[in-house]
């Protein structure tokens, strides 16, 4: 499950809070998360919470939508 929590736009950069539910523990999800984040030049942080992962991302508005629907499109795993 994907949920935006918020959002902050700025002229040429966007933020975004995202939840993810479901198994996204023992199975490299933060890593991957991290490395297609990485190389789309953003900044920002993926961890663990109570209810998931929590990734917040921040950069140019393009790439920042590129990580949500990676993360809103990801298959079960």
């Amino acid at each position: 499950m994907l949920r935006l929590v918020s959002s902050i736009a700025a002229p040429s950069r966007l933020r975004r809070e995202v939840h993810v539910r479901g198994r996204v523990q023992g199975v490299g999800f933060r890593p991957a998360v991290c490395r297609f984040a990485s190389g789309l030049a953003l900044a920002g942080f993926v961890r663990n919470d109570g209810q998931g992962v929590h990734i917040e991302v921040e950069g140019e508005p393009a790439s920042v939508e590129q990580q949500r629907l990676l993360a809103q499109t990801a298959p079960s795993l």
